[in-house]
């Protein structure tokens, strides 16, 4: 290795190790998004944190089996996204999107993912306020991308 390798080679790294703590910072920056997953199904949760978990714009994803559960959770920590099934135990899921429209209607998306996706269903819960309706068997991979559409649009009503 010439001289002129080594000392580009050293000014590189210099440069790279000297900027490592401000990529951390601009990633903590970009990483707005806090899900919550209401859900009774353990292994939705995990297949959902394992898909979002990825995603840049995700910073916190927290978890709740039921509805109560879920609306403690919006209670205490600020939700930009509810991902909801309709079939919970307790207050069904069509009563927590209620309670959560009357409460956060204009700062949270709702998202219900369900294994119930009749029309009836359908028509109901975008009637109350959800802002999409999934069918867990056939649109669980839309998910991601829905994710980083509201990201997108969360980080220019911020900046704009």
């Amino acid at each position: 290795m010439s001289k002129l390798q080594k000392l580009c080679s050293t000014f590189y790294k210099a440069f790279f190790f000297s900027f490592l703590p401000l990529l951390g910072f601009i990633s903590m920056i970009l990483r707005t998004l806090n899900i919550l997953i209401v859900d009774g199904a353990s292994l939705i949760m995990q297949q959902l944190s394992e898909i979002l978990y990825n995603k840049a714009s995700v910073n916190i994803i927290r978890f709740a089996i039921n509805a109560e559960d879920g609306l403690k959770a919006l209670a205490q920590d600020q939700t930009d996204m509810l991902i909801l099934d309709i079939n919970l135990s307790g207050m069904s899921g069509l009563e927590m999107l209620r309670k959560v429209k009357a409460l956060y209607e204009y700062t949270l998306v709702v998202i219900i993912l369900t294994n119930t996706p009749y029309t009836i269903y359908r028509d109901e819960c975008l009637r109350i306020g959800a802002d999409f309706f999934l069918d867990k068997s056939r649109d669980f991979a839309l998910l991601p991308d829905l994710v980083d559409r509201y990201s997108h649009k969360k980080m220019l009503v911020k900046s704009g």
